[in-house]
């Protein structure tokens, strides 16, 4: 006699398999091979893209890319000092809040490397 956990598992099995029996099709747009090559299919895309007929992004936002006010010098120097007064570290108490003297030490930094940059021949 088939105790219930036994019936239970078998009917867990046979319930797998008939999903998976069904099957359905993978990739249902694909109807055959493609009569564009590579470089059609590149340049139709450019096209599209430019016409704004396919917008790029998450939830098919079109992102226009942005220019840093700031330059990379500036940014890093920022990160190292924020790094060096313990701010950078989140644990599972969260993480930490910069006092008001820490933004002034960071955004120093950051001032200090761009004078530096501006000062560097070009």
């Amino acid at each position: 006699m088939i105790n219930a956990k036994s019936l239970v598992a078998i009917s867990l099995a046979a319930l797998s398999f008939s999903a998976q029996a069904d099957g359905g099709d993978v990739q249902p747009f694909m109807s055959g091979p493609s009569t564009l090559s590579r470089a059609e299919v590149r340049a139709d895309l450019a096209t599209a893209l430019a016409a704004g007929a396919i917008t790029q992004g998450e939830l098919g936002h079109a992102w226009a890319p942005r220019v840093s006010e700031r330059s990379r010098a500036e940014v890093v120097a920022e990160l190292v000092e924020a790094r060096r007064l313990g701010l950078t570290r989140v644990t599972e108490a969260g993480a930490p809040v910069a006092t008001a003297e820490q933004l002034r030490l960071i955004h120093r930094a950051g001032e200090r490397a761009a004078m530096m940059t501006a000062e560097m021949p070009r």
